[in-house]
């Protein structure tokens, strides 16, 4: 910006851009600030560069159009609810290299799954079985869940996050 470049995208910078339709966000950003994107209604893709480590809470937020995230080996940490209420997304994809997150199935865990951080609200799958590695579920983590009718949690789950099954509308057996 005016010769500089751009570190970062503030908290709120985007909030409720609702005819922004995609984002890619330059190579020098190192952070997406605290719902950067929140309200972005219509945002249906966003192009997440290597350069970017940190991704705040409630960054995309209510972004109700974005069907498909990818995380870069970059991330190191992604603010609770990042994805709150962004209810068509439909995978994560965590790129291998990636030393804190990963993803199976479409589900984003932590690298070693012992958290599940985010279940894709539109995945189309109507049952799904918590993998024996998890231990804890995060605050919000199957919010807004659109197909999803049943949970399987096993025994090794010790954590469930706050509002972790919120307006998951279809689930009736967990």
């Amino acid at each position: 910006y005016n010769g500089y470049p751009v570190t970062s995208i503030g908290a709120y910078a985007f909030q409720n851009c609702d005819s922004l339709t995609s984002v890619t966000i330059p190579d020098s950003v190192t952070t997406i600030g605290r719902g950067a994107f929140s309200g972005c209604s219509a945002m249906a893709s966003v192009t997440i560069p290597d350069s970017v480590t940190s991704i705040g809470f409630f960054a995309f937020e209510y972004c109700t159009s974005l069907t498909t995230v990818t995380i870069p080996s970059s991330v190191a940490s992604i603010g609770d609810a990042a994805f709150f209420g962004s209810d068509s997304i439909v995978s994560f994809a965590v790129n291998s290299e990636n030393t804190k997150y990963s993803s199976e199935d479409g589900v984003l865990f932590n690298k070693d799954k012992t958290t599940l951080v985010v279940y894709p609200a539109s995945k189309s799958d109507l049952s799904y079985a918590i993998p024996n590695s998890v231990t804890s579920i995060d605050h919000y983590a199957f919010a807004y869940s659109k197909n999803l009718t049943g949970v399987t949690i096993h025994d090794s789950v010790t954590s469930i996050g706050e509002a972790a099954f919120r307006d998951s509308i279809s689930l009736t057996n967990v």
